[in-house]
């Protein structure tokens, strides 16, 4: 075998073992964050309904129809069955009193917070479980993967030098190839 295959069967490996820890680490969230979903009784529609008035901050119901691409009707009777729930408020449009906003209540907006962040107190304490240098190891992997998947989204994949090279020590601190990348909650 020359050295260059065993190189690229290292790499190779090194790509299988990480994809079955990013699935370890899917089921460990899960596995987190189920309280949370277990106990719900909504639909799909529900849910998608619930973060679209999220991300919007409210809206109309032929606005809400077209983010969620069914029609007037259905959206009414969602909004309706979130409203029962109390999930979601239903106010007067200031700007035309003939028209109604949905919005989420506090039970809505906290039920969406804890959908979508559910696990992270489970994540802290096993953050926190890390060392320093492991915590720093990862926090680099992490935003050299965000970065591969942004340039993939973009179509500009390409292949990256390794952080903290020679040339630049101190780049791995900060950079990952050439461009500061940082994650963010949604």
């Amino acid at each position: 075998m020359k050295a260059g295959d065993c190189m690229n069967e290292k790499r190779r490996q090194a790509v299988q073992d990480t994809a079955q820890n990013m699935k370890r680490l899917a089921v460990a969230f899960q596995g987190a964050a189920a309280p949370a979903w277990l106990g719900l009784d909504l639909t799909m529609g529900q849910i998608k309904g619930l973060f679209a008035l999220a991300k919007s901050g409210g809206a109309t119901i032929g606005r809400l129809a077209e983010r969620l691409g069914v029609g007037e009707p259905t959206a009414s009777l969602l909004v309706d069955r979130l409203v029962r729930q109390g999930w979601v408020a239903r106010s007067e449009d200031p700007e035309d009193r003939r028209r109604t906003i949905a919005s989420l209540s506090k039970e809505g907006t906290d039920l969406v917070a804890n959908m979508r962040h559910g696990g992270r107190e489970s994540l802290e304490r096993w953050l926190a479980a890390m060392t320093d240098g492991d915590l720093s190891a990862l926090q680099r992997g992490l935003q050299a993967l965000a970065a591969a998947i942004e340039d993939d989204a973009q179509g500009q994949a390409e292949t990256r030098k390794p952080a903290g090279d020679a040339e630049h020590p101190a780049a791995a601190d900060d950079e990952i190839g050439g461009r500061t990348i940082g994650i963010t909650d949604p």
